[in-house]
């Protein structure tokens, strides 16, 4: 983490960590919820090609927001 540089290296930052923690748990769980979704009710012939197209794009959105 680079919250010591901003906030000094003695400084407390362990609520911090776990608040980030959560909240890319939560956006994690809610991206699963709604990808589980689409792939319950779209369209069931679509080729397994399709799927792992989607999710190559996704990791490469994934990647390229963590810039």
């Amino acid at each position: 983490m680079t919250l010591g540089v901003d906030v000094g290296a003695r400084a407390p930052v362990g609520q911090s960590a776990l608040v980030h923690a959560f909240g890319s748990l939560v956006v994690a769980s809610l991206a699963a919820a709604a990808g589980y979704g689409i792939y319950e009710v779209g369209p069931t012939s679509a080729p397994v090609t399709a799927l792992v197209a989607l999710l190559f794009a996704a990791v490469l959105l994934t990647y390229a927001l963590g810039d």
